[in-house]
């Protein structure tokens, strides 16, 4: 155990140098020069990256689901999960032309078709047109991928190794909770074993579609489990449209169907048998990238913090191509990766950057569209934008990546004014090259091999169109639109100036008991509260949310990364960012991977010496509209603003979940659950409140009044009076250490 027991998280203060483990690099055998076609590792050999085909294979298109104007019956879509092979177009160009066999992934079947389509079918729902799905689970035999089975995951993976449970969410929907996908409704084949919170009676998904149009996408949410399923296949792409857009469509303002591109993209690795490959087993290769090695004493298989693979899928298929004609697009971007945040930019054969408009987010359209040359995208955020491709007539156009093979740390452009005087700018440009950089810690430099995302084949035939609407928008059109800077596309709902409440919450990383010493424990990654700490999923309940309310949460990053934090159920507006200083204080709390109880060293932060020390920092341009995932900085305060009104849906006593969507840090712990109460009885009529368990104690609870005698004694069983005790005989100054800095994020 650690000596002492409070430590100085100095985030993006220059206090402490902060350093960047590389272990794990040592396991690549690059001995073989070029006589060999992999990297060899102990047992099991992986595809080398550099080595396979790029722009060769052409751009998959996902199949689609058009239920925009379906009513009952017709508004009820039956899909099987399925395991399937799928061709992902992997192929060596290295004078061998070595073409690898067809991977076995899971896909999703539509009833009365043979074709297993993995991404899954993209779904074309609109507003005020409800539709109900069955996700009927075929899947049976074991696991594509090592499962750790020594972290919170189904109960019936230990009891039956090959049954393979699953849930699907609807990520970004305006959900009701038994649809919601939420992580402990999960089931197995035929509904043999089914998670807590699965409701047989009602196994349907209802999506109320009650949202302006959007891009939102479906995805595995099994507890424990989620990082695996999705990087199997189970995700799609699910779009909602509304009389709005379709107006803007017809009035030439925005690109039509023929003309817009859902693009899903993920990095993956792969075994020189053509197979999908994660990380895992003791003596098995890790990422090529630098990572923590697997200690010996970790259970085997175990889970990793972080992933990272060598070689980039679009929509399904290795780095591929597609044709255009010289006229504008409409791109549906989606980072469906389980840890890598991307720097999106487009260039020319010659380099030349490209500039390219967002005009919509997580939520829906924007109000204008904002001109961008780089747009970084974190797991699970969406962007809608749009590139003119008429100026490269018969030529080609690169999407790329920016992005480094490492977490990301922060993405603020010192090119642009710096909003509110920010002056700690965490992204800069050297040399012309982008270099993630964080104050007082190592440069990140941009990826090698995740650089290049997708080749655009510009044509020289315009397509015809119908030019029959004036252009109200000249001289300062985009491409042939109909449509300008100035243009009004969205009118974003204005949230209630009136706050029912603050929530304080916090992001931590801790150690857990699976090492030898505290020290070589497996990263544990958590959520939590400013007053009680960092808290497990299993820990009780801090977010009991009363339905109509409007609330702020603010997510206080006490970690060395940057995290993706998803609410489920809302949007919301992101207000600002505020750097501080954080000082962590130990405090023993339940392991919660272990059945016995036994304890680890939690954290939380000391409020006496709490300090926000920078300017509130305005949200990036292409952040101004809805969102329902948001990144929070290292190191600073991130605030957002959301009504949970459940407006169309019911979700009376609703069970929800927020978390981090690192996939990894999801599984393992970085997720809490959340409650609803009150009813919704319509639109203009106020909720009735639903009365509160005794242990269902709102996190709007000031820890410092507690302290002070002003609030009753919190029983909650993470709370110790010793810990009470440690923050009054605290004496910060005399505590200060860099001890973080020896961990990996």
């Amino acid at each position: 155990m650690r000596q002492g027991n409070i430590r100085l998280l100095m985030v993006a203060a220059g206090a402490c140098s902060l350093l960047v483990s590389s272990l794990g690099a040592a396991n690549v055998d690059e001995s073989d020069g070029d006589t060999s076609n992999e990297v060899t590792y102990f047992q099991t050999k992986l595809v080398k990256a550099e080595k396979v085909c790029k722009f060769e294979n052409d751009l998959p298109i996902p199949a689609t689901i058009d239920v925009r104007d379906a009513i009952p019956p017709f508004n009820r879509v039956n899909l099987t999960v399925e395991k399937t092979q799928a061709d992902l177009g992997l192929k060596y160009c290295d004078g061998s032309n070595q073409v690898f066999p067809k991977a076995t992934v899971y896909g999703f079947r539509l009833e009365g078709e043979s074709e297993v389509h993995s991404p899954g079918p993209t779904f074309l729902a609109k507003e005020g047109y409800p539709i109900s799905v069955a996700f009927d689970n075929k899947l049976q035999g074991p696991h594509l991928f090592p499962v750790d089975t020594s972290i919170h995951v189904p109960y019936v993976v230990r009891k039956d190794p090959d049954a393979r449970p699953i849930v699907i969410h609807l990520h970004g929907g305006h959900t009701e909770p038994r649809s919601d996908g939420h992580p402990e409704a999960w089931y197995t084949k035929n509904f043999a074993f089914t998670g807590k919170t699965f409701d047989l009676d009602n196994f349907r998904y209802n999506y109320s579609n009650t949202q302006d149009a959007t891009t939102l996408w479906y995805h595995d949410h099994t507890v424990g489990l989620t990082r695996l399923n999705n990087y199997a296949g189970t995700a799609g792409f699910y779009l909602i449209t509304d009389d709005n857009e379709q107006e803007l469509i017809a009035e030439g303002r925005l690109p039509d169907d023929k003309h817009t591109i859902p693009i899903m993209v993920q990095d993956k690795l792969f075994s020189t048998d053509g197979q999908l490959y994660y990380p895992g087993v003791h003596g098995e290769p890790l990422s090529p990238f630098p990572n923590v090695d697997i200690r010996p004493e970790w259970p085997n298989p175990t889970i990793l913090d972080e992933f990272f693979g060598n070689i980039i899928l679009v929509n399904g298929k290795v780095w591929p191509k597609h044709q255009v004609s010289p006229t504008v697009y409409r791109l549906r971007l989606l980072n469906a990766s389980d840890t890598r945040t991307y720097v999106f930019k487009f260039e020319t054969e010659s380099n030349d950057a490209v500039e390219f408009y967002v005009i919509g987010s997580d939520g829906g359209l924007l109000e204008h569209p904002t001109k961008v040359d780089q747009l970084v995208m974190s797991p699970a955020e969406r962007y809608d934008i749009l590139v003119d491709f008429s100026p490269y007539k018969g030529s080609r156009v690169f999407l790329r990546n920016e992005g480094a093979d490492s977490m990301f740390k922060g993405y603020f452009n010192p090119e642009l004014p710096a909003p509110n005087g920010q002056t700690e700018l965490l992204v800069f440009k050297k040399d012309e090259s982008w270099f993630l950089l964080r104050k007082d810690d190592e440069i990140a430099p941009p990826t090698e091999v995740a650089r290049d995302i997708l080749r655009f084949d510009v044509g020289n035939d315009l397509d015809q169109r119908d030019r029959s609407f004036e252009e109200d928008c000249k001289p300062n059109c985009i491409g042939n639109l109909n449509l300008s800077a100035d243009t009004q596309l969205g009118n974003p709902p204005i949230l209630p100036q009136v706050v029912d409440r603050r929530r304080r919450l916090s992001l931590f990383r801790v150690s857990d008991n699976e090492g030898d010493t505290l020290d070589h424990g497996r990263s544990l990654l958590m959520l939590g509260t400013f007053e009680f700490g960092s808290l497990s999923f299993q820990d009780p309940l801090t977010e009991i949310v009363q339905v109509g309310t409007t609330e702020i949460w603010e997510f206080h990053n006490t970690t060395r990364a940057a995290h993706p934090i998803h609410v489920h159920l809302v949007e919301f507006d992101i207000l600002n960012r505020q750097q501080a200083l954080y000082e962590l204080i130990d405090r023993p709390q339940v392991d919660p991977s272990d059945p016995f109880g036994q304890l680890i060293t939690g954290a939380i932060i000391n409020p006496l010496t709490f300090k926000l020390t920078g300017d509130e920092v305005l949200p990036q341009p292409n952040e101004s509209g809805r969102k329902d995932t948001v990144i929070t900085l290292p190191g600073y305060v991130t605030r957002i603003k959301a009504n949970f009104d459940c407006t169309g849906i019911d979700c009376t006593n609703g069970e929800y979940v927020w978390h981090c969507h690192l996939l990894s840090h999801e599984d393992y712990d970085m997720m809490r659950p959340m409650k609803m109460y009150g009813r919704t009885l319509g639109d203009k009529k106020r909720p009735i409140p639903y009365p509160l368990s005794s242990r269902e104690q709102d996190s709007n609870f000031s820890f410092l009044e507690t302290l002070l005698g002003k609030n009753d004694e919190p029983t909650w069983p993470f709370y110790t009076k010793s810990f009470k005790q440690s923050l009054k005989t605290s004496d910060a100054g005399s505590h200060l250490t860099c001890e973080l800095t020896k961990r990996k994020m």
